[in-house]
């Protein structure tokens, strides 16, 4: 039994001295090591591209609220970014990503960047997007579970601020050519921009600060006598185009003005359902302070705003051509006609269009139309905004022009002999605008 049990245990023992087979064994290990390190790699690379993906998301919707605040309220400019947010990650895929609550308006300072969230504000939008398992939605993993992380919690936020263009918040801006005669003085701040081209005659005077600009800015037209006939110009112009949505929203700013929407209502409005008076019917008298009217006309018919009127503190919204009678005057107060006439907005002499306060709060005054507008000579424009979708041409008087926003879907031509002032938007609180949007974080 002896022998036996001997043999056995010797070859046993070189049975486990023999080292054939045993790179499977090692091959086993690396290759085990190897599906691990490759899974671990595949739900690294995979929640990378979904933070990307996250990240973009919250990008447009916060661009895409805080474009909606032009002509929304903040509840629906909120749910605009949610329907983005829903659009482009599908709750039935991700989960619920993104709620009303997470899209907040507020402040932000650019100097410390932080974001204040303030409720009614149209200065900033900060929107956060959420793939969490608080918020049920956790990404989950592949491999990386075996090693016990078995879902990622991700969260992306998007920061957008609102602005108005220099130019359109004040200077002239046209979709067609802008004209500027001789012998005018352009401040420092004034803004003068075409998406065509800007055309300047002699004579003309920019000082340091004021900005010229158009697609390309060697385009600009001039006399043969090239920039020296116009000091400053040179260092005054740029190339750059502006997307003018302000034009396509005329209509939409007229029907809230008719509607009551509180978006478009001046604040010295106390009571936003119209008063309908007929063109025939309208005096001196016929206004009162806090209302708006709608005034219809029919065939031929238009409105005069007479020369003994100062309108104030009214709004009017009619399909009339407006002609002004010389010396008539409109402070803090809304003008807006949907008539498409070259000329819906006449005005011979002497029309003065805002306050002549220096550029203090109040006293602005708004004029719409879905048509064109011609003053003829005199024209004053003090913290004045006039938008219209066809042709702005005026002739103004020699210090006239002190905080003025034109803005015309065609073409601007200027008077000559001017001082064109700058008020860096004050008092023009009143202006319509329509927001810009930039990433800040």
């Amino acid at each position: 039994m002896t022998a036996p049990r001997t043999r056995l245990r010797l070859r046993l023992r070189r049975l486990f001295r023999r080292e054939d087979g045993s790179g499977t064994v090692l091959s086993l290990f690396f290759l085990t090591a190897c599906v691990g390190m490759a899974g671990f790699a595949i739900d690294l690379q995979r929640a990378a591209t979904l933070q990307v993906q996250l990240q973009a998301v919250a990008d447009s919707a916060a661009h895409a609220a805080m474009i909606a605040r032009s002509t929304q309220t903040e509840t629906q400019a909120k749910a605009t970014a949610v329907n983005i947010a829903k659009a482009n990650l599908p709750v039935a895929t991700f989960g619920t990503v993104l709620t009303a609550a997470d899209v907040q308006f507020g402040s932000w300072n650019a100097v410390d960047r932080i974001f204040t969230p303030t409720t009614g504000s149209t200065e900033a939008v900060q929107v956060t997007l959420r793939r969490t398992a608080a918020n049920s939605n956790p990404v989950k993993t592949f491999l990386m579970r075996f090693g016990g992380a078995k879902q990622l919690d991700m969260t992306r936020r998007a920061i957008m601020l609102g602005y108005d263009p220099d130019c359109l918040r004040e200077g002239f801006v046209a979709q067609g050519l802008v004209d500027i005669q001789s012998n005018n003085t352009f401040k420092n701040g004034f803004c003068i921009h075409s998406n065509t081209v800007v055309k300047v005659s002699s004579g003309n005077f920019f000082e340091t600060g004021v900005k010229v600009s158009m697609p390309d800015k060697s385009q600009v037209l001039m006399p043969n006598s090239g920039y020296s006939s116009s000091p400053g110009l040179q260092e005054a112009l740029s190339s750059n185009r502006y997307d003018i949505r302000i034009l396509s929203r005329i209509t939409t700013i007229i029907n809230g003005l008719t509607s009551g929407n509180a978006l478009f209502i001046p604040s010295y409005i106390t009571t936003t359902t119209p008063l309908v008076l007929a063109p025939s019917a309208v005096k001196k008298n016929s206004f009162t302070q806090g209302r708006i009217y709608s005034i219809t006309c029919s065939g031929n018919q238009k409105m005069t705003i007479g020369s003994d009127y100062t309108l104030t503190k009214t709004v009017i919204v009619t399909n009339c051509p407006i002609t002004f009678s010389n010396g008539a005057k409109i402070e803090d107060a809304v003008i807006a006609t949907t008539n498409t006439d070259v000329k819906s907005i006449d005005g011979p002499n002497g029309i003065v269009l805002g306050k002549n306060d220096n550029c203090a709060a109040g006293g602005g005054t708004q004029v719409l139309t879905m048509g064109g507008m011609s003053f003829a000579s005199g024209l004053e424009v003090y913290g004045a905004q006039l938008l219209a979708a066809k042709d702005i041409t005026f002739s103004a008087s020699a210090l006239g022009v002190k905080g003025a926003a034109f803005v015309a879907g065609g073409t601007i031509s200027t008077t000559s002999g001017v001082t064109m002032s700058y008020c860096a938007g004050a008092g023009m609180e009143q202006n319509f605008r329509m927001i810009y949007a930039k990433l800040v974080l």
